[in-house]
């Protein structure tokens, strides 16, 4: 499927003369091969059938190739909106309301709940050393310096802890979010949850102490770069007052820990709320039904249609709106003060709608979408296409339909997801490039399709950079409201094409799950999720079926060995992926010193020739930081035409290499060749130097 064969190389022609060139193999008689004769007009109409039928067999449509790719369990990736972590910039409270809609740059965000952000912040920080608070505020300002703060010490050691005191009046009663920025350090990614380094214990204080608090921490306790969600708090916050800047506050404490790096943190922003990159055309609220219901509505949605049904079991229609109260099904709408409207419905209660959680369905739609919002009649035949008009892509999840039965007042209404069949049976899927398909049309009599609810994003785009400012989008005549987000947005996805789902599954079967072969395992040991590893090699011994792999740790430590962590975490990826009847050894790494001994005749006109000479020794000898794999030899060659082509250096007298300690040999060619698991760094370098008269 990846490369497919061309069955159409063939022209009519070509198809033509070969069946006319065969004509004599299956009967002498016929020998008037002209375009008069019957049987060639026969055979052209053949020709013709077996052309369009080899046409058809050679075209593989994008369908055909999802749906193969459907039976390897690969389907393309719908369209999903960014998220971003934003703090509010006011001085005052900022009212969320479900769509209530900001936009930096052209691009739509959205809150998505019902909340109120309060302004507070984050005041100063304090790292505790031995009982003692030491201010760190600075460095968590990353404008001001680009240093970052080692949270528990360097090395860390449990028991410390990091504090942080809030300005303003939190309410730390809610649930709260925290962005942690951390340096780069060459960590892999986190598979899901991962298994912790450490223990954090996060805590509040309060009048009766601090006082212990729930956290779902995206960083893996300082690790990377995330989110962390805390609280509520059960009691009361109090004020800290052991600092020299107070205030209502929290810390983190270390309890427990196997870190292979020191947790280190650049910037913390706290009071954040998140935000969906989103855009909703048609908002649907699903309210109980009565005499009266109150909903917020934004100002941008001045369109309102309501429908209704009297019970769980009858259908919905559709309510109009009067200014002045009727009998029937009619409603008239109040507007309340903090921008809410009450509907209140003047029929009896035969036409009122039910008191059941679902029994009001509230279509808000701006002015722009109500004039799209009608999609046509469904024809009942299978895979008609519908095209919606949308500015991005239809978020499927977002996106709900109502279908119109019947004729006149009595017209009933049902609503529709994409990929699940109503009661009725009728089914439809969202396609690429904002279409419907009707995949079951089960719907009886006359219907029409009308769009409920509808969001769109604009998937990759929307993953905003860090330090942008949305503003809300409201009435010129009131306030802006406005966020800043101090991290980059996530998250964003744009749906697949048949290509990139096509490269995906090629990039899969590339990707080695099972350890197989030594590059397999190199492989499997490299993207160990959580780790961070610089090298690796796997040494095949092939008479026990084993398999020695030699790792070296990403680590701040000169010359790493492979923690107990890591040989833990690598040993059970590797049980569950080796072949049943192999075995695998994870072997520490060996370092080995290369000392070097020589003469060396240097220019007189150059000053500290000896230590650049030395400089570009250590520099050549290093194979420890840099990516030089395992076993790597020092070739003799190199390391004099290093040391020869320096511009103080006239003559090259001498030179011996000798490793300095079991491990490494030395051929007849002076190389230094250590073992599979060894590298080899610069160990004590002797020269003498001499200096010669260029005059």
């Amino acid at each position: 499927m990846i490369e497919t064969i061309d069955l159409n190389d063939k022209t009519y022609a070509d198809l033509l003369e070969e069946a006319i060139a065969q004509i004599p193999l299956y009967g002498s008689e016929w020998t008037n091969f002209n375009v008069s004769d019957p049987g060639v007009t026969i055979l052209q109409n053949l020709t013709s059938f077996n052309y369009l039928q080899q046409t058809a067999i050679n075209t593989v449509t994008d369908e055909t190739r999802q749906k193969l790719l459907a039976l390897l369990g690969f389907r393309p990736q719908q369209a999903a909106p960014a998220e971003i972590l934003a703090a509010p910039l006011g001085p005052g409270p900022v009212r969320l309301t479900p769509y209530r809609k900001f936009s930096s740059g052209g691009v739509t965000f959205e809150a998505g709940r019902e909340e109120i952000c309060q302004p507070w912040g984050l005041a100063a920080a304090y790292r505790e050393e031995e009982g003692v608070w030491a201010d760190v505020t600075s460095l968590l300002d990353r404008s001001a310096s680009v240093s970052s703060v080692p949270l528990f010490g360097a090395p860390p050691r449990a028991g410390a802890s990091f504090l942080c005191v809030l300005e303003g009046e939190p309410d730390l009663s809610r649930p709260f979010l925290l962005y942690a920025e951390t340096p780069e350090s060459g960590r892999n990614p986190f598979a899901g949850a991962g298994v912790p380094f450490a223990t954090i214990d996060w805590q509040v204080y309060t009048a009766a102490g601090w006082q212990s608090v729930a956290a779902a921490d995206q960083t893996h306790g300082f690790l990377v770069s995330g989110a962390i969600a805390l609280g509520p708090a059960a009691l009361e916050p109090a004020v800290f007052t052991q600092t020299p800047i107070n205030g209502y506050a929290l810390r983190c404490r270390l309890t427990a820990h196997e870190y292979d790096l020191t947790p280190r943190l650049r910037t913390l922003a706290v009071n954040l709320t998140r935000l969906r990159q989103r855009d909703t055309k048609a908002a649907l609220y699903a309210l109980p039904g009565g005499p009266s219901a109150v909903l917020r509505l934004d100002p941008l949605y001045s369109s309102v249609t309501v429908y209704g049904r009297t019970g769980e079991s009858a259908p919905y229609r559709l309510y109009q709106r009067r200014e002045t109260a009727e009998k029937g099904r009619y409603f008239t709408a109040e507007f309340l003060p903090e921008g809410e409207t009450r509907l209140l419905f003047t029929g009896d209660d035969s036409d009122r709608p039910g008191s059941g959680p679902e029994d009001l369905l509230v279509v808000c739609a701006t002015e722009e979408s109500e004039r799209s919002r009608a999609l046509g009649p469904i024809y009942g035949y299978v895979d008609q296409e519908i095209t919606i008009d949308a500015d991005g892509w239809i978020i499927p999840e977002e996106l709900v339909l109502l279908l119109e039965t019947g004729a006149g007042p009595e017209k009933t209404y049902e609503t529709a997801r994409p990929g699940l069949p109503t009661p009725d049976g009728f089914l439809f899927e969202l396609l690429p490039g904002g279409k419907i398909c009707v995949r079951q049309p089960e719907i009886s009599g006359t219907c029409a399709a009308y769009i409920a609810a509808c969001a769109v994003t604009l998937g990759a785009e929307g993953n905003l950079r860090e330090g942008n400012v949305v503003a809300a989008l409201a009435p010129a005549e009131e306030k802006k409201d406005a966020f800043l987000n101090p991290a980059a947005g996530r998250g964003g996805l744009s749906p697949e094409t048949t290509a990139d789902l096509r490269q995906r599954f090629t990039a899969c079967l590339q990707t080695p799950w099972a350890a197989v072969t030594a590059a397999d395992y190199e492989e499997l040991v490299r993207s160990a999720p959580g780790l961070c590893i610089h090298k690796v090699k796997a040494l095949p011994v092939p008479r026990e079926n084993l398999m020695r792999i030699v790792v070296k740790p990403g680590s701040e430590e000169r010359f790493p060995r492979l923690p107990d962590s890591y040989i833990r975490r690598l040993s059970a990826l590797l049980n569950e992926r080796r072949m049943l009847t192999a075995a695998f050894a994870l072997v520490q790494p060996e370092y080995i010193p290369v000392n070097v001994q020589g003469s060396v005749q240097v220019k007189s006109r150059f000053a500290g020739a000896g230590e650049e000479i030395e400089r570009a020794l250590r520099q050549a000898l290093d194979f420890v930081s840099t990516d030089v794999e395992f076993g790597t030899p020092v070739l003799f060659n190199r390391i004099f035409a290093v040391v020869s082509r320096l511009p103080c250096v006239a003559a090259l007298v001498d030179l011996a290499l000798t490793p300095g300690r079991r491990g490494a040999a030395v051929t007849a060619g002076m190389d230094v060749v250590p073992e599979g698991h060894c590298l080899c760094y610069p160990g004590s370098i002797t020269l003498d130097i001499i200096t010669r008269d260029e005059r």
